[in-house]
């Protein structure tokens, strides 16, 4: 059943119509004008001519019929329509200033790299430039920055242990703080898509709630792969994974992403048990033994 099929069962269907076939507004593709229209006399098409005009499907078939198929939250006895299971993971953002700028130095290799352990009391080395009162001039400075995602009681680097479990096959809940002054695109790892569900307005003295509101038009659905955690809010998530392993969540910008703002977590398996990927990034990272028992031999690590 293709586009066309539909598209000649709509044109059926309306044939008495008293908008005809080639008189709508979006006229219609790829029909023909019936022989008896004037508009055919003098060198216009007959009724052995292609087929240049044909009445396109109505918003309503489109939707129910078979050209777009049923999203995931649209299907009934879909699992993205139960309830999250477990409580919500809380994760809120930081900043903090930095010590090490990520420059660029066209005579190097690699001609971008981050340096470390700076005196950044010099600006016209060590810090960006940016308008401040919109007359197009840079003259205001901003410190180099290190971001991070955490908890409320403060940010984590990448190599610290995961902190966030979630489960395979179960809707999860995650809420997203950012008090830390500007927004953040975050990305999720281990699934297709997930689901915007709310946002809270949050007060940036005391991070109390101030209003709480539903999901952008372009958010509703099980459509985003990324949101915007806009300064002053609080985004609340659903996701559904259909994978296990360790994934990771972060800033889809670049310089807050190699800045530590990208944290892993793990997907347990279905009973509950934790998948060997998890296992062995804390293992390694925490106890760093000499070798790793894998099933096709002990692998050194260093």
């Amino acid at each position: 059943f293709s586009f066309l099929d539909l598209m000649e069962e709509e044109e059926e269907e309306e044939e008495s119509d008293s908008l005809s076939d080639d008189s709508s507004f979006f006229g219609v593709l790829f029909g023909k004008k019936k022989s008896g229209d004037p508009r055919n006399k003098g060198g216009g098409h007959n009724s052995n001519s292609p087929k240049l005009l044909r009445k396109c499907p109505t918003v309503d078939r489109l939707r129910n019929g078979p050209i777009i198929p049923p999203q995931p939250d649209e299907i009934k006895g879909s699992p993205y329509l139960e309830d999250p299971v477990h409580s919500t993971h809380k994760v809120h953002m930081y900043r903090e200033g930095s010590n090490s700028v990520i420059i660029n130095e066209p005579n190097t290799f690699p001609p971008i790299e981050e340096k470390c352990g700076l005196d950044m009391s010099d600006p016209d080395r060590y810090k960006g430039l940016y308008d401040g009162d919109g007359d197009r001039t840079n003259e205001m400075y901003f410190p180099a920055m290190h971001f991070y995602l955490g908890d409320e009681n403060g940010g984590f680097k990448y190599t610290d242990p995961t902190t966030e479990y979630a489960t395979m096959r179960t809707v999860e809940e995650w809420s997203f703080t950012n008090l830390a002054g500007t927004h953040h695109p975050i990305h999720m790892h281990g699934l297709d898509k997930f689901e915007v569900v709310r946002r809270e307005i949050l007060d940036p003295k005391d991070g109390s709630v101030i209003l709480s509101v539903g999901p952008m038009p372009h958010e509703a659905g099980w459509v985003k792969d990324t949101f915007l955690a806009y300064h002053g809010t609080r985004t609340y998530v659903h996701t559904y994974h259909e994978v296990s392993g360790t994934f990771v969540f972060h800033c889809h910008i670049v310089t807050h992403e190699d800045r530590d703002m990208m944290r892993p977590f793990c997907i347990l398996n279905e009973d509950g048990s934790v998948p060997d990927t998890c296992d062995l990034k804390d293992v390694a990272r925490c106890r760093k033994p000499k070798t790793m028992e894998l099933s096709w031999g002990a692998v050194p690590l260093d």
